[in-house]
């Protein structure tokens, strides 16, 4: 008997402590799909940037590669 109750007692802690690790990483993975979008936005918004100096006059295009490297080195890069 003192031996089931202590299986009892040691499965119920396991089980505790793997709901634990399951809600962290949800509450993990969450934080990454925020990031991922948020992500996502900048690229677009960089996408359109590069799209907008591309077809804009000779001086801009320039700058391009320049500009190009900054926004790479940056949080998306």
């Amino acid at each position: 008997e003192a031996m089931r109750r202590d299986f009892m007692k040691e499965r119920e802690e396991m089980q505790q402590s793997f709901r634990l690790e399951i809600h962290m990483l949800e509450c993990r993975r969450a934080d990454l799909e925020v990031l991922l979008r948020k992500s996502q936005e900048l690229i677009r918004g960089l996408q359109d940037q590069l799209q907008q100096v591309t077809r804009g006059p000779l001086p801009e295009r320039a700058d391009l590669g320049q500009c190009c490297m900054q926004a790479l080195s940056g949080p998306a890069g």
